[in-house]
């Protein structure tokens, strides 16, 4: 099975209860705007979840049966809508399919922070070079991006509401 096939979409699924469901420690996306998250709670109270989740069986020892692979923002608004279950499809991946499947899909949106983008492409890149450089490659951003300096402790960049660097860009950090 070629790695393309294993990441198309399948049209079935099955409803999820909430608590069954946990989110992804991989998950690039860290923040999320409260105000963004109860606009879409309404939505899914007047219409529901357009959309199901992508989830995975969990390994062995977890609290929850499910590992929510895409659609963190849909849990949580049909969390705070207060749904007790969620349409979800359920795939098989690997851990490394799992990472680079999150990037993409959260890569191009704009509302993720550069330093959640960048935390989530080194994290791939510790131990797992060819993975890395395989995201780089599909998600078009070819390691240009915000580079904490390395062995630099991560309390330096400073914790940020929104996990942006001041200002809006990327500065240079020298002590």
């Amino acid at each position: 099975m070629s790695s393309a096939s294993s990441v198309q979409s399948s049209t079935l699924f099955q409803l999820i209860p909430l608590g069954k469901l946990g989110e992804s420690p991989t998950n690039p996306r860290k923040h999320f705007d409260a105000a963004k998250l109860e606009e879409l709670s309404r939505s899914i109270n007047e219409v529901g979840v357009l959309e199901p989740l992508i989830v995975r069986a969990h390994a062995n020892g977890s609290s929850t049966a499910f590992e929510i692979v895409c659609g963190a923002r849909r849990y949580r608004a049909s969390k705070l809508a207060g749904l007790g279950e969620v349409p979800a499809t359920i795939r098989e991946f690997t851990d490394d399919q799992v990472r680079l499947i999150q990037l993409a899909e959260n890569g191009a949106r704009e509302d993720l922070s550069p330093l959640d983008r960048e935390d989530a492409r080194q994290e791939n890149a510790r131990g797992r070079a060819p993975v890395a450089a395989r995201e780089a490659r599909e998600t078009g951003e070819g390691g240009h991006g915000l580079r904490a300096p390395a062995g630099r402790p991560r309390r330096v960049l400073g914790p940020h509401p929104r996990r942006e660097a001041p200002g809006g860009g990327a500065r240079t950090l020298s002590l």
